[in-house]
């Protein structure tokens, strides 16, 4: 019985041993707001988007140094090193400066028949 009990409690306290990271996504120099920014914490498999206020969530990543990585067409990608500790809540906002080396976009459409 005691054995099932201290199973319990470790289990309980290694599955909240976990920490959540949240913040912003905007232009630099005007603020708006980036909706569908791509982040990616690098070394996992954990990629989310920022909503349509530019706010993105990540919940339950293990405690660690990690490399988070924000995306958006036609912007340089901004990174930044960051610790996630246990039971911890860290924001992260990134201001997004334009890619000035970026000399085109070009769109292509390719039609799929069925």
């Amino acid at each position: 019985m005691k054995v099932l009990l201290l199973v319990l409690v470790l289990g309980s306290v290694a599955f909240c041993q976990t920490g959540n990271i949240s913040g912003k996504v905007l232009a630099k120099y005007s603020n708006d707001v980036f909706i569908g920014a791509g982040l990616h914490l690098e070394g996992t498999r954990i990629v989310t988007v920022t909503d349509k206020d530019a706010i993105y969530k990540i919940d339950n990543v293990k405690p660690g140094k990690y490399v988070l990585r924000c995306e958006y067409l036609g912007y340089t990608t901004q990174m930044d090193t960051i610790i996630v500790k246990p039971d911890k809540s860290l924001v992260v906002n990134f201001l997004m400066k334009i890619n000035k080396n970026l000399k085109k976009i070009i769109v292509r459409k390719k039609r799929i028949y069925y």
